[in-house]
């Protein structure tokens, strides 16, 4: 489809459009675009400005993450939590009709 830019060419804005084939377009330009109902926009930054660190092509050590982390014997809260009330129902039963506690 078509594009149409609003783009900056460093001291001003100008118009210009794009063919976009097969609805991919390589974006080259710094600037507002629209195509049909969707629209956005582009800035276009190097490394060194974004601070993004280079792929390394050695592979990465990972540490073993910490006992806590990586899952306990006592399952999740949600287990822990049914297994309380669960508890606190057998204890209220066991005092009630055994103890007679009111």
């Amino acid at each position: 489809g078509l594009v149409q830019w609003s783009e900056w060419d460093g001291s001003q804005f100008t118009s210009s459009t794009d063919q976009a084939p097969h609805g991919l377009l390589a974006v080259t330009r710094i600037g507002i675009w629209t195509a049909g109902q969707r629209s956005g926009s582009s800035v276009l930054t190097s490394a060194a400005e974004t601070q993004i660190p280079s792929r390394s092509d050695e592979p990465q050590q990972k540490e073993p993450l910490p006992k806590w982390a990586s899952g306990s014997s006592w399952g999740t809260a949600a287990q822990l939590l049914i297994l309380f009330v669960l508890a606190l129902l057998l204890l209220e039963s066991f005092l009630f009709h055994r103890r007679a506690v009111f």
